[in-house]
C-alpha cells in the first residue's frame, strides 16, 4: 500500500487549507499584458479588482472607487424576488465573511448575475465607503459569481493532498502548521511502499483495515490549541486513520479507536476523548464505520522510530463474552523524505 498521506487528505476535525490562493499573476504578466485590449469587459473589471483585508477596508484604507473583491455568504437582503429568495437588483444585501457573522460588508447590488439568500458568492465591484447610517464598509457589486461550495471544497482537498504529497507540511484552517514527521508501515495490514491493497486484521466477526499511520508535529492555530490541545504552542500527535466492519448480524462492542499505543520512546498512550473519531461503539449488526483517532505524546522532542498498537478483542454486546484475542501491530516509523524514496520504489 502505497497510500500513506491517506490520513493527512483525510483530517476529520473538518480541517480545510487556508490560504489556498496566492496571486499567481506575476509570472504570467508580460504575456497577460500584451492580450489585455482581448478581454471582455467583465474579464478586464475581474482581472483588476485586488482583495483587500478586511481591517484595510473596514478602516478605510483604501480609495473610495477602488476595485474590489469580497468573498462571504448573504445573509441579508432588503428585497428579494417571489422565484425563491433571489435577491433582486438594485437593492442592498450583507455579505459575511466567516460562519460566526464576523467582516460583514453592505453591499449595493448593481449586477445582472442571479443569487439568493444563503448563497456563497465572489463579488467583484467597487469601495463606496461606509454604508449610510452603519459602520460597514460598502461595495457597489458589478458582478455576483456564485461559488460551488462542494467543488471549492474539492479543489482545497486537492490542494491540501498535493502540498503534503511534495512537502509533507503545511497550513490547515481550523487546526494550524501541520506537519508530518513519521510515517507507519507494517507489512500485515498491507502498508508496505507496494501498489498492494489495504489487509484486514480479523477479530472475531470484526475486520479491522488500518489505512495509515502518521506521526504529526502541529503548532495548532489559537481555537485548535484551547479545543484540543490543553492550550500548548507545539504539539506532536500520532493519527490512526481506519475502518471497522461487523461481518457478522450479531451485536458486536469493539474499540480500536480506544487502542494503547506504546512507542519506542517508553511512552504508553490512550487516545483522546475529543479525538477519538467514529471507528469504536457498537457494531449492531453488519455494520462499517471508519475514521482518524488521535493519541497525544508527552514528549515533543524524541523521535518515534517504531510504536506498537494494541488492540482489545471485541465482545459480544449483550453477554460482554469475548469474541477473539487481543490484538498487537508493530509499525516501523520512516521520516518523510524515508517514506518518498521507499515508495517511489
Amino acid at each position: 500500500m502505497k497510500k500513506w498521506l491517506l490520513g493527512i487528505g483525510a483530517l476529520t476535525l473538518s480541517f480545510s487549507l487556508a490560504a489556498c490562493s496566492s496571486d499567481s499573476s506575476s509570472s504570467n504578466e508580460k504575456s497577460s499584458s500584451s492580450k489585455t485590449s482581448s478581454l471582455s469587459a467583465e474579464d478586464q473589471f475581474k482581472k483588476d479588482a485586488k482583495s483587500y483585508a478586511y481591517e484595510k477596508v473596514n478602516s478605510a484604507g483604501i480609495k473610495k472607487g477602488t476595485k474590489i473583491v469580497i468573498e462571504g455568504d448573504v445573509t441579508y437582503a432588503d428585497n428579494v424576488n417571489d422565484d425563491g429568495d433571489t435577491v433582486s437588483k438594485n437593492v442592498e444585501f450583507t455579505v459575511s465573511k466567516n460562519s460566526d457573522g464576523s467582516e460583514v460588508y453592505t453591499v449595493s447590488n448593481k449586477s445582472a448575475d442571479k443569487f439568493k439568500l444563503n448563497d456563497t458568492v465572489k463579488i467583484y465591484g467597487t469601495y463606496e465607503g461606509r454604508a449610510e447610517g452603519s459602520a460597514l464598509p460598502k461595495v457597489k457589486a458589478v458582478y455576483v459569481d456564485k461559488i460551488d461550495k462542494e467543488k471549492e471544497q474539492a479543489k482545497q482537498d486537492a490542494a491540501l493532498k498535493e502540498q503534503f504529497e511534495k512537502t509533507g507540511e503545511g497550513d490547515i484552517e481550523g487546526l494550524g502548521h501541520v506537519k508530518d514527521i513519521g510515517i507507519g508501515y507494517n507489512d500485515e495490514v498491507g502498508i508496505d511502499g507496494k501498489d498492494t491493497p489495504i489487509k484486514p486484521v480479523t477479530m472475531g466477526s470484526m475486520k479491522l483495515y488500518i489505512n495509515s499511520v502518521d506521526v504529526l508535529e502541529i503548532q495548532p492555530d489559537a481555537d485548535a490549541k484551547s479545543l484540543y490541545f490543553n492550550d500548548q504552542d507545539k504539539v506532536r500527535a500520532i493519527v490512526v486513520d481506519m475502518k471497522a466492519e461487523n461481518t457478522s448480524s450479531k451485536d458486536v462492542t469493539f474499540d480500536p479507536n480506544q487502542a494503547v499505543i506504546v512507542t519506542n520512546t517508553g511512552e504508553q498512550l490512550e487516545s483522546e476523548m475529543g479525538l477519538m473519531g467514529d471507528v469504536g461503539g457498537d457494531f449492531l449488526g453488519k455494520v462499517k464505520k471508519e475514521g482518524q483517532a488521535w493519541w497525544i505524546l508527552k514528549d515533543n522532542s524524541k523521535d518515534i522510530t517504531s510504536l506498537k498498537m494494541i488492540i482489545s478483542p471485541p465482545s459480544d454486546a449483550k453477554t460482554y463474552e469475548d469474541l477473539g484475542s487481543e490484538k498487537r501491530l508493530d509499525f516501523n516509523i520512516l521520516s518523510f523524505e524515508e517514506a518518498k524514496k521507499k515508495d517511489s520504489n
